[in-house]
């Protein structure tokens, strides 16, 4: 007879999504259906302005300390609330968490000293998460997951096509090399930013640059899509993400984008082959980059399709899902 076979052992994960308490506010994916995988959420409350006011995010700081005190989760995670992070990271720190883990998705700028009170930091980008480990005085702590195309797929857009090339967002964005390179082109240029910041350069805003200061979602990405490309420009050599949002909604809308060479976007888009990559801060570049695609629109068509057909994977099912994996890993652990 042979050996007997030595039992198998299975080890079960001891937390579910059930264990997790979601602090967020209600935009991007956690507006969507596939944010439901996380069944205990927090949404924050909107008392006069928006939901990133420092009031209504302390609102819903209390509002989370109070359900935690109650339920105990396993885990903390951080969605769309940034002002949130500091704040848990000093509970943290203070000792009043110490058996709760904690993970952010990180939209706000904190120094490295808070990095060690998180056991996970979500990042949009590889060379950030590289980056910033790099300089952590903990390893491994920050993880890459692509940002989502969150809710382009819900939207009703009309069929009317623009004649006009578009730009739009305020984060770490150079538009002021973006005007240098649309002066004296023949075509329009469409720019929403509620940075004033953004726009100063210190000359005239050429008569074929229409700026608004706000769009409703809807309205923004009817834009993206009527638009003949998109154009996304950003400053050199930021280390934060940056850039993302507009990028993959644009790609996931079948739109060719012009950006830069940064490590924000060299996870989404590859030169020439589904989008067009140009030196930051060159007006001169992205000028030649402009006047390429006016004049090859098959090139705009091709580019188009390919990064519609790479935004599949950006998608808010495999979102939650990777975002599900690295939860269930840190809550796990012993």
């Amino acid at each position: 007879m042979g050996k007997p076979q030595e039992a198998i052992i299975v080890k079960k994960n001891k937390f579910t999504t059930s264990d997790i308490l979601v602090v967020t506010t209600k935009k991007s994916f956690w507006k969507s259906k596939e944010s439901k995988n996380f069944p205990n959420i927090i949404y924050s409350w909107i008392i006069g302005g928006t939901s990133t006011w420092r009031h209504n995010s302390l609102i819903l700081f209390i509002r989370a300390i109070i359900k935690i005190l109650v339920t105990h989760p396993r885990l903390v995670l951080i969605g769309s609330a940034p002002r949130l992070n500091p704040w848990f990271a000093h509970l943290k720190k203070m000792g009043l968490l110490k058996k709760t883990k904690l993970i952010c998705i990180c939209h706000l700028e904190f120094g490295y000293r808070l990095v060690p009170f998180f056991d996970k930091i979500i990042v949009y980008s590889s060379k950030e998460r590289d980056v910033r480990d790099s300089k952590s005085p903990v390893k491994n702590r920050y993880h890459y997951i692509p940002l989502p195309a969150s809710l382009v797929n819900d939207l009703d857009f009309s069929e009317e096509k623009g004649s006009f090339i578009f730009s739009g967002g305020r984060a770490k964005r150079d538009y002021g090399t973006l005007i240098e390179a649309v002066c004296g082109l023949n075509i329009k240029l469409k720019l929403v930013t509620r940075d004033d910041e953004c726009v100063k350069h210190g000359k005239e805003i050429p008569q074929n640059i229409e700026i608004e200061h706000f769009k409703p979602l809807n309205d923004f990405l009817q834009n993206i899509k009527d638009s003949k490309f998109v154009v996304v420009p950003l400053f050199r050599g930021e280390e934060w993400s940056h850039g993302q949002t507009t990028i993959v909604q644009a790609m996931r809308l079948g739109k060719t984008i012009i950006s830069n060479n940064e490590s924000s976007v060299n996870d989404y888009i590859v030169n020439n082959k589904n989008g067009i990559l140009v030196e930051p801060e060159n007006p001169k570049a992205l000028q030649d980059a402009i006047r390429h695609l006016i004049d090859n629109p098959k090139e705009v068509e091709r580019l188009g399709h390919s990064a519609k057909k790479t935004s599949e994977q950006f998608t808010d099912f495999n979102f939650a899902k990777k975002l599900e994996e690295i939860c269930l890993q840190v809550m796990n652990q012993e």
